[in-house]
């Protein structure tokens, strides 16, 4: 008996240059339809990885055994009953059974089951499957089914795939798996780095597959090619004496864009650096993929290049990135020499032909919502200013801009710089430089208030005029970014001294759609706009609550709409969760809550219809306590109204503990139910404790 040996497995797709954002999805791909379709074919197997370049997507599989092993295949049939019918002749469904698997039906068994009794049955002996035959359907297998955003057909077959196939490696320990698909036959052999004349390569085992790739330069692993990157980008930048922007996305996109990736600094000439240092990274880094230098956080004269290969002959190559960067350079000052020559005038016109959205009308009309909801934020906070004034009138013309056009990432950071040439002040033009910030979770926010209540408006206008036009995100899609105007603008709100009410502010935003039809400006629309906030707000407030502190005030703040003095309610709540009377109120809410559950108040509390201690007592408590409350509330302070609900618990214990609220008197019944709702109606004004879960 020959021992089942464990051996590695590799799986190449040599390809012409595949674009690098299809390739880390079909990595991932390639991985999951190896495992899955290992595990339906039962063929044990260790680590599975998955790598790759711009010409070439590898599988690497870890302690694969030779063969499957043996196994039994067991199928049931109908009840053991139906075997033979009363002459001793095999029934009809026995018959049916035994076809359906292909066995005469002397063959067929009896088995017990659990839930059906005793069945018939067949158990067949599965022989163990060679590995190698596996593997090749495996191969075939993935290439067929892996999905790219955009596909070509090169040959007769008409097998789809991102770039045309033109090799393919399987080799399982040291023997080649056969199989051909597209034209292609596998075999061991491969091609080494495209700039050195793509060298056939052998591969003799799969084990040596990195090294013999190495030996090609040719580093096969992503993640070694960003290493390599990173180590050469610091390295260059040491010796320049230079900080360099070690921008993630683009060390992953240039890993992909190489096989053997080499850093090549270029000194360019001063008089690039009179361009926008954003305009000259995003140039740079977009277009060219380079990385920008810097000295003391200021852009300086060089930037580095990856070429793919070792670094013989730079001196062509930085002149060749030279070349590149100075004709994009100059496109860029072509630009933005322009745009600064451009009245905002004529910007102002473009714009009026730019369609925000087809029910919320163009760009310019945005603009005029914008600057309305930014003064009357103002008047609510910081009070009116001509910064916000000019800036607030100047907000999305440079989305007619050369520049911006040209660059979409670089709206309002343009505007900054145009502000000069439009003659409003430095303050205005910061403000809106910073209005679309925060753009992601954890971006800064405006720098100056004039920039926070700007960003807050914009996102206030697009979020109102969304819903309102049914517009809502749904799943993945979200044009207009919703979901980050919410959440950015609860960072504004909580973050700065900016205080409004939101469900005052979404109404006021309808208010400015005077002569537009076909909007839904009402209270069940806020409720959708309050609830989704909520969820942005539960996010953000993740570390900072006790888990159901939030949901204590979340019915205040869709009635209320104060997104501050619901954080500020949820703080009190919080702070007070740990105290001894927390649970004990907690729980007297929720009973409260169940008594007076489909019941309507009545009337006025008739204190002459008491007829025990314990509910004047209440009244009494229920009428200073209602006194305290309002007075915090008054100032904002929510802590001592929450510490005003504590003079409750004694009074609503004993309630319980003497009253039958649901007597058979009807008059004393309805006012101890006006009692309780007056007790609701003090937690409902703070929390609902009943929400908490001590």
């Amino acid at each position: 008996m020959t021992e089942n040996r464990n051996k590695n497995f590799i799986f190449e797709i040599y390809v012409e240059n595949i674009p690098a954002r299809f390739i880390i999805s079909a990595l991932n791909q390639t991985k999951e339809l190896a495992a899955a379709f290992l595990k339906s074919r039962n063929l044990p197997h260790g680590e599975i990885s998955a790598f790759g370049t711009y010409r070439r997507l590898a599988l690497f599989i870890e302690k694969i055994p030779e063969k499957t092993a043996e196994r039994s295949e067991i199928f049931y049939g109908p009840p053991a009953r139906l075997l033979k019918d009363e002459k001793g002749e095999y029934t009809r469904q026995a018959s049916g059974f035994a076809s359906s698997i292909g066995v005469p039906c002397e063959k067929l068994k009896t088995a017990v089951l659990e839930k059906k009794g005793e069945v018939l049955c067949y158990e067949r002996k599965l022989p163990p499957l060679s590995a190698s035959k596996i593997l090749s359907e495996m191969c075939v297998h993935i290439v067929k089914n892996l999905q790219f955003p955009k596909n070509m057909v090169w040959e007769e077959s008409k097998l789809k795939f991102a770039r045309p196939i033109r090799n393919f490696v399987a080799i399982y320990g040291s023997t080649p798996v056969a199989f051909r698909l597209a034209g292609v036959k596998s075999g061991k052999m491969t091609y080494g780095l495209a700039a050195l004349g793509s060298k056939k390569i052998s591969i003799k085992t799969a084990d040596s597959y990195l090294k013999s790739l190495e030996k090609a330069q040719v580093i096969a692993r992503d993640e070694d090619r960003k290493q390599k990157i990173v180590k050469d980008l610091r390295n260059a930048g040491s010796a320049m004496r230079l900080s360099v922007d070690l921008d993630e996305a683009l060390i992953e996109e240039n890993s992909y864009l190489t096989e053997y990736p080499s850093c090549v600094p270029v000194k360019y000439s001063n008089e690039f650096l009179s361009l926008p240092h954003e305009l000259l990274s995003l140039v740079m880094k977009k277009q060219l993929k380079f990385f920008p230098c810097y000295k003391n956080s200021q852009p300086a004269p060089f930037f580095i290049g990856v070429r793919d290969g070792l670094s013989k002959g730079n001196k062509n190559v930085e002149e060749g990135f030279l070349s590149v960067f100075e004709a994009r350079c100059r496109d860029a000052i072509f630009f933005y020499e322009n745009d600064l020559k451009t009245p905002a005038s004529v910007l102002e016109d473009k714009i009026s032909r730019i369609m925000f959205q087809e029910k919320l009308g163009t760009m310019k009309e945005k603009k005029e919502r914008v600057k309305a909801i930014s003064l009357w934020i103002a008047e609510k906070t910081a009070g009116k200013s001509a910064d916000l004034q000019d800036a607030s009138s100047f907000a999305y013309l440079d989305l007619a801009s050369n520049v911006v056009r040209e660059f979409p990432e670089l709206q309002g950071i343009m505007s900054g710089y145009y502000g000069k040439t439009w003659g409003i002040s430095e303050s205005a033009s910061a403000a809106l430089r910073d209005f679309y910030k925060p753009s992601f979770s954890n971006d800064s926010l405006p720098s100056t208030v004039e920039g926070c209540i700007l960003s807050l408006a914009a996102r206030i206008d697009t979020l109102a005029g969304d819903f309102a036009a049914g517009v809502n995100p749904t799943g993945s899609q979200d044009p207009h970014g919703l979901r980050r105007a919410a959440y950015g603008a609860i960072r504004i709100m909580s973050e700065t001294a900016i205080k409004f009410n939101l469900r005052e502010a979404v109404f006021y935003a309808w208010s400015l759609y005077k002569d537009v039809s076909g909007l839904k400006k009402d209270e069940e629309c806020w409720l959708k706009i309050a609830d989704f906030f909520w969820q942005r707000l539960e996010n953000y407030s993740s570390d900072k609550f006790f888990p159901s502190a939030l949901p204590a005030v979340k019915e205040i703040f869709y009635r209320e709409g104060d997104l501050l003095r619901a954080m500020a309610r949820a703080a009190a709540v919080n702070e007070i969760s740990s105290s001894s009377e927390i649970s004990v109120l907690a729980s007297l809410h929720k009973r409260v809550n169940n008594i007076l559950k489909d019941k309507r108040m009545s009337g006025p509390i008739r204190k002459e219809l008491f007829e025990k201690e314990e509910e004047g007592n209440l009244a009494e408590a229920v009428e200073k306590v209602s006194a305290d409350v309002a007075a915090a509330l008054e100032k904002d302070d929510f802590k001592s109204a929450m510490n005003s609900l504590a003079s409750l618990k004694n009074p609503l214990e004993n309630f319980f503990a003497s009253v039958m609220v649901m007597c058979d008197n009807a008059q004393t019944r309805e006012n101890r139910i006006s009692l309780l709702f007056a007790v609701r109606n003090i937690f409902s004004d703070i929390a609902d404790l009943s929400q908490l879960s001590l």
